[in-house]
């Protein structure tokens, strides 16, 4: 049975382990650490193998249940799996997904709509696992101590990474690439942890009294 206490343990978890890993990477001698956190390499790649888990996951619940929720899930995953790879900026000069990709006046329109195209699977699946979620959280307001745990523990690692990024040196990849395995771990982790009822997709309509 799923409990409060196994999200937080589960959060407590991977904080720790990503700690211990990134300190382990800092003192390994002659920049060994620097060179496994590199783009491609090690971290970089269980990063990858723990998202192409959770979709593998994903997509096994969705053959036991809530098919469409579970399929939603899997495609959010594969979003994560590409971005990792880089995709959004593997075949064009900036990334699909920022502004200035489609401000750009040299961007030719059909290149334009293409990317929106490959973008919109994902786009569709994020808003309907957000309206679930929300539904869910709406109806089972106590769900709400479950997921906090991992959900701050996500937002530290999140903020560690992004300041690390902008503010500090070269080494500091070795912090920024552990936070980010820490991240896709926990994500994945509340993902195929989480319990939905099997009358989630029936509307509930009020007693009259």
């Amino acid at each position: 049975m799923v409990s409060e206490q196994s999200y937080r343990n589960g959060a407590i978890l991977v904080f720790l382990l990503v700690t211990a890993l990134a300190t382990t990477l800092w003192f390994l001698p002659n920049n060994q650490g620097v060179a496994l956190t590199t783009e491609g390499s090690l971290i970089e790649s269980l990063s990858v193998a723990v998202i192409a888990a959770g979709a593998v996951g994903a997509a096994w619940k969705a053959t036991r249940s809530h098919p469409r929720l579970w399929i939603a899930v899997a495609v959010l995953f594969c979003w994560m799996f590409l971005r990792e790879l880089d995709y959004q900026k593997m075949f064009t000069v900036r990334s699909i997904e920022s502004i200035g990709f489609y401000s750009n006046p040299r961007v030719p329109i059909a290149t334009k709509l293409i990317a929106l195209a490959a973008l919109a699977p994902f786009v569709l699946a994020g808003v309907y696992l957000a309206l679930k979620s929300f539904r869910l959280l709406k109806r089972l307001p106590a769900l709400r101590r479950f997921w906090l745990p991992p959900a701050v523990c996500a937002m530290v690692l999140a903020a560690i990474a992004l300041a690390v990024e902008k503010l500090l040196g070269h080494k500091f990849q070795i912090v920024e690439e552990c936070a980010e395995l820490g991240i896709a771990c926990l994500i994945v982790f509340v993902a195929l942890r989480s319990h939905w009822p099997e009358d989630m997709d029936t509307r509930v309509r009020p007693s009259r009294s």
